[in-house]
């Protein structure tokens, strides 16, 4: 679907995907629908969502083009003119078309994972640099100045379209006037870390990487550790993907009395880190109940990691 559609209209990635499925794929389709092929092809969207997009249908089906400066308030203005085209005396004139042509560049989708945000943000500003719209990323166009607006606006579509189905879809999203501008800083706030973030992140990356269940520490403290600084993380917004933090698990473990629970767990298919997590505590109740009844004492010493 245009990108122009997607934000008049404020679609989710699930509005998108049951357009697809009923075969209206581009303005061209919207200009055939009826109204009530648009409320058969998304039963369960809000009634503003429908509304807007019958307003876009009939304003695109009267020939209108949509363009990165379209507005719903210009196109309500345009169809409550229809059919009356003597403006009455002291109405305002028709704003000129603009003459610059406009060709949005497409980004690749951003996850809004953390750990993506570099990456990503690197491969972005490499494309940007290279177009029309290098400026915006550093200054806001002047309000007065009608070409550096339209730019701006389609440098929002282009950043609302890579952000439309991650995490960082709220950043962009709540952005007024569709400033692409300020769309870009908010995500570069958003996702630059201050130093005292920067740092905490660093240490429970840290705590991550050095926590071990081995004969020096047990399986209780190493889980609290893991699990603390997973939980740090994610306060952070630096959390890691699911199975990431599986394999980590795994990978820290290194006391052969629980080598056999390990490769048992790696051939699951499926499993969570709870499920590991319980895995390992019950081996480690095992090995206790073991010690005690032989009166043995092979736990480690419980040392903090």
């Amino acid at each position: 679907m245009d990108a122009v559609v997607i934000a008049l209209a404020n679609l989710t990635a699930e509005h998108i995907a049951a357009l697809a499925a009923a075969g209206i794929l581009s303005i061209d389709d919207l200009r055939l629908v009826s109204r009530r092929d648009l409320e058969n092809a998304l039963p369960g969207a809000t009634v503003m969502v429908h509304r807007k997009l019958e307003l876009i249908r009939e304003f695109v089906s009267k020939g209108q083009a949509l363009t990165a400066e379209t507005t719903m308030a210009t196109i309500r203005e345009y169809l409550s003119h229809q059919g009356n085209p003597q403006q009455p005396a002291g109405a305002p004139a028709a704003a000129p078309e603009n003459d610059l042509w406009i060709t949005t560049i497409p980004l690749d989708s951003f996850t809004g994972a953390d750990l993506d945000w570099e990456n990503w943000e690197i491969k972005a500003r490499r494309t940007i640099h290279q177009s029309l719209y290098a400026t915006l990323l550093t200054t806001e166009p002047a309000a007065n100045d009608v070409n550096a607006q339209t730019l701006n606006r389609a440098f929002y579509l282009m950043l609302f379209l890579a952000v439309v189905n991650g995490d960082a879809y709220h950043i962009v999203d709540g952005v007024e006037n569709r400033n692409g501008y300020e769309a870009w800083q908010k995500l570069v706030e958003w996702y630059t870390p201050s130093p005292t973030r920067r740092s905490l992140i660093q240490y429970h990356c840290q705590r991550l990487r050095e926590a071990r269940l081995d004969e020096n520490h047990t399986a209780s403290s190493y889980i609290n550790t893991f699990l603390v600084s997973c939980h740090k993380l994610e306060q952070l917004n630096a959390g890691l993907p699911d199975t990431i933090k599986l394999l980590d698990f795994l990978n820290g473990i290194a006391n052969k009395d629980y080598d056999i629970t390990v490769q048992i767990i790696e051939r699951q298919s499926g499993l969570t880190l709870d499920d590991a997590v319980n895995a390992i505590r019950g081996r480690e109740q095992d090995l206790v109940d073991k010690a005690n009844a032989t009166g043995t004492h092979t736990r480690a010493r419980p040392t903090m990691v």
